[in-house]
């Protein structure tokens, strides 16, 4: 029986449920129980598979097997992926809109949220909510850094990182991201000669920012900021279009040290028929890469 993936957002008590639901299955001698423990089990595996007694088949036992069914080697190093999942998980695509029950978020969180791809419910009018926004409130641009990386108000960034240099890497907005990810995944566009996301993702790595900053989609795909500057997806380029300058932007990323080995980034452009990021991107051919540019 082959391993299996992780579910999207996975839970630890969900697994230790599996662990307790898989023990009971296996001291009952339940076949398809016994097929797990024989293909997983390092110790107990050639007695499951001769029908051996298994009636004192422990918890420790049957979480060893659950972990091994996920790929990991113990139930410990299950455990300690799921919390490296827990502190990157993000779910962008879920975060409330103004008009939720759950209560409005900020002005600020609601123009960020409009103003990126979050890989949901992507379009169009989104972005152009987002704009009406800051034409009607122009202040946005400069609420805080995420705001400023999203529009790409340079000045305004440049001068609150002289003052706290920190704000660099500072998680924050609806999405929890570091300010290069709002550069990166924003498509505001914003048409004043002021404002460049290119420009403020090169102002950002240049005061440190990691080039490899990024997060897990619903706990389960990662998205980088490398993703976000080629774009597109599932829902098309329209929906999810490339950022603006797209290519100079991945230039940029990858220069300042960005892992080129993008499988997100290669999953959303493989929808359409332009394969100019493969000029950027190294293709995996029988466990060398191939340099395409």
């Amino acid at each position: 029986m082959p391993s299996c993936e992780l579910p999207e957002n996975p839970d630890l008590g969900h697994l230790r449920n599996q662990a307790k639901s898989l023990q009971r299955a296996v001291r009952a001698g339940e076949t398809e129980a016994l097929a797990l423990v024989a293909d997983f089990h390092p110790r107990l595996g050639t007695d499951a598979g001769k029908g051996g007694d298994l009636t004192d088949f422990s918890r420790a036992d049957a979480q060893l097997v659950v972990a091994r069914r996920y790929g990991l080697a113990s139930w410990s190093a299950l455990c300690q992926h799921m919390a490296r999942v827990a502190e990157h998980s993000r779910r962008p695509h879920r975060e409330p809109a103004a008009n939720s029950p759950d209560g409005p978020p900020s002005a600020v969180d609601e123009f960020l949220r409009l103003a990126c791809l979050t890989y949901g419910d992507d379009d169009e009018g989104r972005r152009a909510r987002a704009r009406a926004m800051l034409e009607a409130e122009p202040g946005l641009a400069t609420a805080n850094i995420h705001t400023m990386a999203a529009v790409g108000d340079v000045a305004a960034a440049e001068a609150l990182l002289n003052e706290d240099p920190s704000q660099v890497t500072r998680p924050g907005g609806p999405h929890d991201w570091e300010p290069l990810l709002y550069a990166t995944y924003s498509r505001i566009d914003s048409p004043s000669p002021e404002h460049s996301t290119l420009e403020l993702a090169r102002l950002l790595l240049a005061h440190g920012a990691d080039p490899n900053a990024g997060y897990l989609w619903n706990g389960l795909y990662p998205f980088t900021a490398l993703t976000g500057a080629f774009g597109e997806g599932e829902s098309g380029p329209i929906r999810q279009p490339r950022h603006r300058d797209s290519v100079a932007l991945a230039r940029l990323l990858l220069d300042a040290g960005a892992d080129p080995n993008d499988s997100q980034a290669l999953y959303n452009r493989q929808f359409g028929t332009d394969d100019g990021h493969l000029a950027l991107l190294p293709i995996q051919t029988g466990g060398a890469v191939a340099d395409q540019g």
